[in-house]
């Protein structure tokens, strides 16, 4: 996992745009962390790169899963914040968006189905401050990494 620092709310939304700018299509992205450590608020910084309004962006903790069409993706945010165990239904949704290379899929609470889940991109969030939020990256998968380089080279330029 790489340690990306600790970042305010404008710095977080302007490193999630560029993980957002670094998306082909196809990809899962995982957010974990704490209640309130800034995991909506990190799709609301990709939104605007993925052509979708970020005041359009709400948490989806009770509807389980919000969809936003895109100006190059289809994305689909879930939160299995308030799934105790897998559900199949959602899961094998899940599964057939996954297919597809148009879509996007951001799930909030990964950990709650971790098996699910082939390669992705991870992006854990932690307190650092009222105001700001450690941010840490990893990959799994050669696609992934790639993007995970190239997100960390462009951060730091």
């Amino acid at each position: 996992m790489h340690k990306i620092g600790c970042l305010s709310e404008a710095e977080l939304k302007r490193f999630a745009k560029l993980v957002a700018f670094h998306l082909a299509g196809g990809e899962v992205l995982l957010l974990s962390g704490p209640i309130g450590s800034g995991k909506t608020t990190f799709v609301k910084g990709m939104a605007s790169e993925l052509g979708i309004e970020p005041s359009q962006i709400r948490s989806p903790s009770f509807a389980l899963m919000n969809t936003y069409i895109g100006k190059k993706f289809v994305v689909y945010h879930v939160d299995l914040y308030r799934i105790d165990e897998p559900d199949m239904n959602l899961l094998m949704e899940l599964e057939e968006i996954l297919e597809d290379d148009k879509s996007v899929v951001i799930v909030e609470w990964p950990e709650r189905s971790a098996s699910f889940w082939g390669d992705f991109l991870e992006v854990h969030l932690e307190y650092c401050s009222y105001s700001e939020r450690k941010l840490f990256i990893r990959a799994r998968g050669d696609r992934y990494q790639r993007v995970v380089f190239e997100v960390i080279r462009r951060w730091h330029h």
